[in-house]
């Protein structure tokens, strides 16, 4: 997931942090490009439109409140992972193969019950990792 800065051409890490919109909305554990020298980031690609949805529904709702965004999105959630000390011993593509398999018996589980918002909310997360894939199959 290597990403070089557009302003100096350092290259940028990932970080997990707390965006604040509006002072109405906190975000945690949102996975951003930051460039250390210069100090710009940019929220990951493949969940920019996970914390735009975020944003769209604390509009609409227009009170203040908090969003971990780990429990909402599936990269955000497996990158937060990988920072805590209980994984550090697991490599990410490890993490991502494994979620991807706990996705699918799930989604064999639910079609067996024939819950469909079951089977919805499952095909979402998949291809939250699936679309990430595709950007960045180096993970």
């Amino acid at each position: 997931m290597e990403k070089h800065c557009h302003q100096c051409g350092e290259q940028m890490g990932i970080y997990l942090r707390t965006v604040v919109f509006s002072r109405q909305m906190e975000i945690e554990n949102v996975p951003v490009y930051t460039c250390d020298e210069c100090e710009v980031y940019q929220v990951l690609p493949s969940v920019k439109e996970h914390v735009k949805a975020l944003l769209t529904q604390q509009e609409e709702t227009a009170s203040k409140h908090a969003v971990d965004l780990a429990s909402e999105n599936e990269i955000a959630q497996l990158l937060s992972m990988a920072a805590d000390e209980q994984y550090e011993h697991y490599e990410l593509n490890e993490m991502v193969e494994e979620r991807i398999n706990q996705l699918l018996d799930m989604l064999i589980m639910a079609k067996a019950l024939h819950n469909e918002e079951w089977v919805k909310d499952v095909e979402d997360r998949l291809s939250q990792l699936t679309d990430h894939a595709l950007q960045a199959p180096y993970l």
